[in-house]
């Protein structure tokens, strides 16, 4: 006898009170055909063990996570231990499982949920249904098309083709609460598709429904699958419903998981602007903007001064690139005081080219990069006290913002004497490349030296 002549014998033998010969029946249907949610169902209502019960039902909704009658019956045994708020409702059971006797036979065999494969892919049986319902649309036979769509929402409950569709058609023909409820099956059976939320999110702030939207957004921040664009509007929603603390705290959770998201680090920066908190704003579009090119972020940089980070700081290259410029500028000189004749520069201007590029070097470090890589931590140097917010830096001319740092820093005797050393060489180099030319003005002058 094959499975569904099992079930029916099972279901028929119950409903005439024969429970114990009922449960036998169904039993066997289940080894016939362990991937028959109905059947699971039923031996739940044989089960006279509240957590026996509730493992057949969750067994139910592995296989079809749409199973109406499962999902009520788990919410009748919630509601009996106390474990949520109580459903009003029919729960559609067909007898009382209170009032079955208990009977010696086991279900634990059954239960080992995990030890069985997974069903078989629903793939082959969705697409058919599909292309139904995309001809019925073509008919124009609305009521055909949203039927197809929700025996596709049977095999899988979050299809996004399917669901999108038969919302968008329900709703449109009138029948919003049946869209909402396609949604909520969805929601409830813990779909791990962003959109699901999403949309369902959209139909609750439809209806000022509030704490949904509230218990939506949370849900879909802690998914993984979720974008970070998503996070980011969740969190300016919060800001703009004046719920500040919810959305600072949300974009910092975010942050702590996707700490290299942009869109993320960039709405931080937008709260933190809004608040006035300039300095702080400024570290994270800096931070969104070492990340790669985007727009948004340069767009918010370029209104504020730049900043100087550990990235920048460390830099050798950067270093190098202003004594690049301080060798230019003595080789312009050797260039002139050779009558602009490089074949007739000589050693000694090219000596002092060789020592304005040291010079040059020793300066910058002391000055302007004190924290290079890994010159200062070889040197002695130590870590600055670090502070919460970057520190505005104005001298003439230049305004920039300074992060707080987690490098060393060269301490003040050592820059001291590369500064000293420094000067000393540049001055040489000077003298070599430019001797002549001095020597003349100082001729012309009267000035003997």
């Amino acid at each position: 006898m094959d499975a569904t002549a099992l079930l029916k014998q099972g279901v028929r033998a119950i409903q005439q009170k024969n429970v114990p010969d009922g449960r036998t029946l169904i039993k066997q249907s289940i080894k016939e055909d362990p991937y028959n949610d109905v059947a699971w169902v039923w031996l739940a209502r044989t089960e006279p063990d509240p957590r026996r019960r509730q493992q057949c039902l969750q067994r139910a909704l592995k296989i079809n996570p749409a199973n109406v009658q499962a999902h009520k019956m788990l919410a009748q045994i919630r509601v009996a231990t106390q474990e949520m708020p109580v459903i009003k409702g029919d729960t559609g059971a067909l007898f009382d499982v209170k009032k079955v006797a208990p009977t010696p036979i086991d279900t634990q065999e059954l239960l080992a949920v995990n030890t069985l494969p997974p069903p078989p892919s629903n793939t082959r049986r969705i697409a058919p249904l599909l292309r139904e319902a995309q001809q019925l649309v073509k008919d124009k036979n609305y009521e055909g098309a949203i039927e197809k769509w929700v025996e596709v929402l049977a095999l899988e409950v979050d299809h996004e083709e399917a669901l999108q569709e038969a919302t968008a058609m329900l709703d449109k023909m009138g029948f919003r609460e049946d869209a909402r409820e396609l949604l909520q099956r969805a929601v409830e059976a813990d779909s791990r598709k962003p959109f699901v939320y999403t949309q369902a999110i959209d139909y609750a702030m439809k209806d000022q429904d509030f704490r949904v939207v509230d218990d939506l957004r949370e849900r879909l921040v802690r998914l993984p699958e979720a974008d970070d664009e998503a996070i980011a509007k969740i969190v300016l929603a919060y800001r703009y419903e004046m719920r500040t603390e919810l959305a600072y705290e949300t974009a910092q959770n975010a942050l702590k998981e996707r700490p290299k998201s942009q869109p993320l680090l960039i709405v931080m920066g937008d709260l933190l602007r809004r608040d006035d908190k300039i300095l702080e704003a400024m570290s994270y579009y800096n931070r969104a903007g070492q990340l790669g090119k985007n727009k948004e972020a340069e767009a918010r940089l370029a209104k504020f001064p730049p900043i100087l980070s550990d990235r920048e700081r460390s830099s050798v290259w950067m270093a190098w690139r202003e004594v690049a410029g301080i060798v230019i500028f003595i080789l312009f000189l050797a260039w002139q005081d050779a009558r602009l004749n490089f074949m007739e520069m000589g050693a000694m201007r090219w000596l002092g080219v060789v020592l304005s590029l040291i010079g040059g070097y020793l300066l910058i470090t002391a000055t302007s990069s004190p924290q290079q890589k890994p010159l200062a931590g070889a040197l002695g140097g130590h870590i600055p006290p670090l502070k919460n917010d970057a520190v505005l830096v104005q001298r003439p001319g230049v305004a920039a913002l300074q992060e707080a740092t987690r490098i060393p820093l060269l301490g003040a005797p050592v820059r001291l004497l590369f500064g000293v050393i420094g000067l000393g060489l540049l001055g040489a180099a000077v003298w070599l490349t430019f001797g002549s030319t001095i020597q003349l003005l100082l001729d012309l002058l009267g000035v003997s030296v």
